[in-house]
């Protein structure tokens, strides 16, 4: 007994730690040992008892901790707002998705692809409600973005959310996005009617090429061109699509090398958007059915190989939100299940197959997502339909190539 009891109390100091008595419960405590009659009576049964009953309490909260968070569903969680917690510097070299602390402003809380805390991001100023912090793929460094217009220099922040280099921001940016190799980004601009296309580090910016010459999108022409895919880490490309309406009516994959224009086509008509993979080796066209469209739309929605040609059709239900870093998976929703103010209708399935991995029909609204570094995973940020904030409260589930899932407990912020 003399053996175990430290570590029953150090068991029995930490629960109380956590979770402290109510004032007035500690009063009627204090109140009632003052009120107990004096005496020198043999204690040591006493202490056993009490020693074994504590170890006993402590057990029993462990299990009921664990049953709770077994028996908390993984499609549709809605848990308690995340207590603060500093998890200290992010470690280098660990990829990471981070999601604001709903009780710090300023701080983001990074996981790692196995759902656990590894670092605590703190700005040195929080961001207003029209300020986004993009992250880099591998959450090793970010771009505030306020809100799509950024300045004449632009300037990103390390791992630890420091500020690195500024760098020249072309005049009339339109699109600042991240390169898959987690250092370069990539940006398009209007520019005496020219579309410019440039990529970036800190402290150096690379005019890399112009794509069209066309009056200003602003302008209601209703045209523009935006970068679908930035790719750096395999092959230098960029794809570019232009929109027009409502639908998409070309793209363009560019090397941002030297600007060549290494492919240019068409997409047909009936289809509503496009997204490609993070390496730009494929593109997905999405069949205007997939939003509910009722007149004409195409007959699936297409996955396209950019370098073969080779094709996989998907259902015209489903409309690609986003590839797999290894492109063998694809993020959809179904039945035009990602609208805001609605709940949202989201699966993964596998390219090769056509196998649905997982899926989520719950009452939630997906509001942003996160793509694993490396592999086939998905982190998926869900809100209340209800809360239209620019940045919501959001809880996270996070998917695997098996169909597995996996939600984190606690409620943090949309970055």
């Amino acid at each position: 007994m003399e053996d175990l009891r430290p570590e029953i109390r150090a068991a029995f100091e930490r629960e109380q730690a956590a979770h402290q008595p109510a004032a007035n419960l500690r009063y009627n405590i204090v109140r009632g040992v003052a009120m107990r009659p004096a005496g020198t009576p043999n204690l040591q049964w006493m202490a056993d008892a009490a020693a074994l009953v504590i170890g006993a309490l402590v057990v029993a909260g462990l299990m009921s901790s664990r049953v709770a968070l077994r028996s908390t569903p993984s499609s549709t969680p809605h848990p308690s707002a995340a207590a603060a917690v500093d998890y200290g510097p992010p470690p280098a070299g660990v990829p990471l998705f981070y999601v604001g602390d709903p009780n710090h402003p300023g701080w983001y809380v990074g996981f790692d692809w196995n759902a656990v805390p590894r670092g605590t991001v703190k700005l040195a100023q929080p961001l207003d409600d029209f300020t986004n912090l993009l992250q880099a793929p591998d959450g090793s460094a970010f771009f505030v973005d306020a809100n799509g217009k950024p300045p004449s220099t632009g300037q990103t922040l390390d791992r630890l959310g420091k500020p690195q280099d500024n760098f020249p921001v072309p005049v009339g940016t339109r699109q600042l996005v991240w390169a898959d190799d987690n250092r370069h980004l990539c940006s398009i601009a209007y520019q005496n009617g020219n579309l410019v296309l440039s990529w970036h580090v800190p402290a150096y910016t690379s005019n890399v090429a112009v794509v069209a010459k066309e009056p200003d999108p602003a302008h209601g022409e209703g045209n523009d061109i935006g970068i679908v895919a930035c790719a750096f880490a395999t092959d230098q490309r960029a794809v570019l699509v232009r929109s027009s309406s409502l639908h998409v009516t070309e793209y363009w994959v560019m090397n941002l090398g030297n600007g060549r224009v290494m492919a240019h086509a068409a997409i047909p008509a009936g289809v509503a958007n496009v997204v490609a993979s993070a390496d730009g080796q494929f593109l997905a066209q999405n069949s205007l059915q997939a939003f509910g469209y009722l007149g004409a739309s195409a007959r699936a929605t297409i996955v396209r190989n950019l370098s073969t040609g080779d094709v996989t059709n998907l259902d015209p239900s489903m409309s690609v939100l986003a590839f797999s870093r290894d492109d063998k998976v694809v993020l959809v929703a179904r039945q035009g299940g990602w609208s805001a103010g609605l709940p949202s209708q989201l699966a993964t399935v596998e390219l090769a197959t056509g196998k649905v991995l997982w899926s989520y029909d719950g009452p939630d609204e997906m509001a942003t997502f996160f793509v694993e570094p490396v592999g086939a995973g998905f982190a998926i940020l869900l809100q209340d339909p209800k809360d239209q904030a620019p940045h919501p409260r959001v809880w996270v589930v996070m998917t695997y190539v098996q169909g597995r899932s996996l939600a984190i407990p606690g409620q943090f912020v949309r970055p």
